[in-house]
């Protein structure tokens, strides 16, 4: 059998969105902005689109601009809200995604300056750090909900507090939290939110940015006018009719598959008991479900990845730009670890379509690969 725990990189397509997307894949083609009867369809269905994505989140539908996905939506929110100043400061956590982070190295050319906020050992934000370390010219702060990597939680709402109360914009991450918690933006206060459809069971390739009105952005692509003048370039209609679908599912069935999910991560850690030596990351009762980081001090992680890979079984060693990056994780080494220690980290990711024989299959693999490269190294 084949059993995928990678889900930080691809989360299987529902069915029920695909079906969704394919009528705008063959006869249901036209551009949104064309003036004439495909073209008008066009836009009722993005408009439709645009005002399920806004439900979602609690926003109102010109608030949201469509995106290709995460990275984008992170640069369009660092480089857009901080462009439209002089100069200033970016306030964000050290265990921020590599989108995030590369955007403000960016920035730097531009006259910018970046200060990270230090994580506790678990990968959250010490607060007082946060407002210790914000001054008259922070311009934007940023701070992910759910750190992909590992799971950890951040305290998202004393943050917003915080940086509401000194009058500077916060953008947050929202990728890998909205399939597991209730997102109500003007609740949370946050003035800037990233979302991708992919997470929710949606396409890869799409996503969102939330914007609160009224907050000024700098377009990152220049050209025509699509998304209220805020992005240029064509919408992909198919993918965003897939993202609303995604979101309506997720908005209806949320409850239920937050708790499989808890119910197969709570079994899946029960199960890495029985591997000596396995620690878990970020291992606290609010980690997110569906997401396990964990190392095995001694071995390489590579090595462990492969004796999986011929057993059918699909993992990682960290998230997908950091593995491509083919560093130690930025992430893990802000949390305190070493080189070694995050080289030999192994990451499980999965969905609330996972099968517990999939756990099975993951854990008496992991065991017995374990075993075998630990009595090759005596």
């Amino acid at each position: 059998m084949s059993s995928y725990f990678d889900y930080l990189s691809h989360t299987p397509i529902d069915p029920r969105v695909t079906a969704a997307m394919i009528p705008y894949l063959h006869e249901g083609y036209g551009n949104p902005i064309s003036p004439h009867r495909r073209g008008r369809e066009a836009a009722r269905v993005l408009q439709e689109s645009r005002e399920a994505v806004a439900a979602f989140i609690g926003a109102e539908p010109d608030e949201i601009i469509f995106t290709s996905g995460e990275a984008e939506s992170n640069n369009l929110a660092v480089k857009g809200l901080l462009l439209v100043h002089d100069h200033g400061q970016l306030l964000a956590s050290a265990v921020e995604p590599l989108s995030v982070l590369r955007a403000a190295e960016s920035l730097e050319k531009w006259g910018f300056s970046t200060t990270l906020i230090p994580v506790n050992a678990h990968g959250q934000v010490h607060l007082f750090n946060l407002e210790d370390r914000m001054n008259r010219f922070t311009q934007l702060a940023s701070a992910a909900w759910v750190v992909a990597e590992t799971g950890a939680v951040q305290p998202i709402e004393e943050v917003a507090e915080l940086v509401r109360a000194a009058s500077v914009p916060y953008h947050c991450d929202a990728t890998h939290a909205a399939r597991l918690f209730p997102i109500d933006v003007k609740e949370l206060g946050v003035d800037a939110l990233t979302l991708d459809a992919n997470p929710l069971g949606g396409p890869p390739g799409v996503g969102a940015l939330y914007l609160r009105k009224g907050l000024r952005i700098q377009p990152l692509l220049d050209g025509g006018a699509p998304e209220l003048g805020r992005r240029a370039g064509q919408e992909n209609l198919a993918g965003i009719a897939g993202f609303a679908k995604a979101a309506e599912l997720a908005l209806l069935e949320r409850p239920q598959r937050f708790a499989q999910l808890k119910r197969l991560d709570s079994h899946l850690k029960t199960r890495f008991k029985e591997i000596p030596g396995l620690v878990i990351h970020a291992d606290l009762p609010s980690r997110a479900p569906g997401i396990i980081s964990c190392r095995l001090d001694g071995l390489e992680a590579e090595a462990l990845l492969m004796e999986l890979d011929q057993a059918g079984i699909y993992a990682s060693s960290g998230s997908p730009c950091a593995t491509l990056a083919l560093k130690a994780s930025h992430v893990l080494k802000a949390m305190g670890l070493t080189d070694e220690q995050a080289n030999s980290t192994l990451n499980f990711s999965f969905g609330w379509t996972t099968e517990t024989a999939e756990i099975e299959h993951l854990v008496e693999t992991l065991k017995a690969s374990v075993e075998r490269l630990k009595a090759m190294s005596i």
